[in-house]
């Protein structure tokens, strides 16, 4: 009986993620690989959270949130981070954003120190809700998608990561003037799959990490290379400052 329900929740899962995104181009490409051996992790690991009643995040609808913000023909830079915030009222299914009226975090905090510092800004950014740049065409994305309650990288072992290797392997594959931020270690393993030419790191914006991060100018480094390959750079602060 335990088999079936896990079985039947995990169905469930696969609807809910599936027609949970609404750019054609985004559902078809997760709809192949949803076919593909390795989901059947995420639809079983996510299943298993869910009959447990263990809380995870983002909310189901919001996991592919990225996908829906960013149409797949608009993508021009790729943000890519560890996992969602942890605690209560902070995920949202973008890399790194929160919603209008949510605290800013300390990692977006820096990120947007570092822009000011950049592009020589003295406003400060009135709230950390990242549609402005998804807008623009930045993919915002994490290595691993969900995570559970309190527990930063707890979800690190369901699945995600292979996804995630598919999805900058998919936009590298076709979009080869697509510029890649990785920021920190977990997200610099996907260099591997990348033209170095393409791609910009830097160490974690969190406050662990903060020193090195600093160092760089990664936001200046990307609009570098999009003007350098003839296309418009991000605006980092429109939106966000008056």
């Amino acid at each position: 009986m335990e088999t079936d329900e896990l079985s039947l929740t995990a169905e469930q899962v696969y609807n809910d993620l599936l027609f949970s995104i609404h750019c054609p181009d985004w559902f078809q490409f997760v709809a192949k690989e949803m076919k593909e051996n390795y989901f059947e992790k995420i639809f079983y690991g996510l299943a298993r959270e869910i009959l447990a009643e263990n809380t995870f995040f983002p909310a189901m609808n919001d996991i592919f949130k990225m996908f829906n913000l960013t149409e797949y023909k608009d993508v021009k830079v790729v943000i890519i981070g560890q996992d969602p915030y942890p605690s209560l009222g902070k995920a949202t299914g973008l890399a790194f954003s929160v919603e209008k009226g949510v605290t800013i975090p300390a990692s977006l905090a820096n990120m947007f120190k570092s822009i000011k510092r950049d592009e020589n800004v003295n406003a400060k950014f009135k709230h950390g809700d990242l549609t402005p740049w998804a807008k623009q065409g930045v993919l915002l994305l994490n290595t691993y998608l969900t995570v559970p309650e309190n527990d930063s990288m707890g979800h690190r072992k369901i699945g995600w990561k292979e996804f995630t290797k598919r999805v900058v392997e998919h936009i590298s594959q076709t979009k080869p003037n697509a510029i890649f931020l990785l920021m920190g270690q977990t997200a610099q393993e996907h260099a591997s799959h990348l033209n170095e030419n393409v791609v910009v790191k830097c160490a974690h914006p969190s406050p662990h990490s903060a020193p090195k991060f600093f160092e760089n100018t990664p936001f200046l480094d990307v609009n570098t290379k999009l003007m350098a390959s003839g296309q418009i750079p991000i605006n980092w602060t429109t939106g966000f400052v008056d």
